[in-house]
C-alpha cells in the first residue's frame, strides 16, 4: 500500500509541475531562452521524479525547436530529410552484417588467415590492417 501511496506522490508532484510550467510558458513571463532553460531545469526534475523517458525526450526536443525561433512548418521538412537519407537503411544492415559474420566464426578464421600469411613477425597486424 505505502509503494502505490508514493507514486500516487510522485505523479500529483509532476502534474503539479507541469501545470506550473504551461502557465510560465502561456504567459511569456520570461525572455524566451530564458523559458529554455526553465524548461530543460522543469524536465530534470521531472526525470528525477520518474516520467517516462519518451515524454523527457519528446520535450527536450520540443522545447530546443521552439527555442531556435523557426518556424514549425520546417519541422516536418527536416524530419523528412533526415528519414528520407539513403545512408539510413545501411546502419542496421550493417550490424546486421557483422552479427551474421560474429555467429558463423568468421574473425577466428580471419586471424587464421592472416597468421598463417604474415607469421607472428614484428608488424604483422599492420600489414594485415593495410
Amino acid at each position: 500500500m505505502g509503494h502505490a501511496r508514493g507514486l500516487c506522490r510522485h505523479r500529483v508532484a509532476l502534474a503539479f509541475i507541469c501545470a506550473i510550467g504551461l502557465a510560465v510558458f502561456a504567459l511569456d513571463l520570461f525572455p524566451r531562452q530564458a523559458m529554455v532553460v526553465l524548461g530543460l531545469c522543469m524536465l530534470g526534475l521531472g526525470a528525477m521524479l520518474g516520467a517516462a523517458v519518451f515524454a523527457l525526450l519528446g520535450g527536450v526536443a520540443v522545447l530546443l525547436f521552439w527555442g531556435s525561433e523557426l518556424p514549425i512548418a520546417s519541422l516536418a521538412v527536416d524530419h523528412y530529410r533526415l528519414v528520407a537519407n539513403p545512408a539510413l537503411p545501411a546502419i542496421p544492415l550493417f550490424t546486421l552484417a557483422g552479427y551474421f559474420l560474429a555467429e558463423g566464426g568468421a574473425p577466428a578464421r580471419l586471424v587464421r588467415v592472416f597468421r598463417a600469411a604474415f607469421g607472428d613477425r614484428p608488424g604483422g597486424a599492420a600489414a594485415v590492417t593495410v
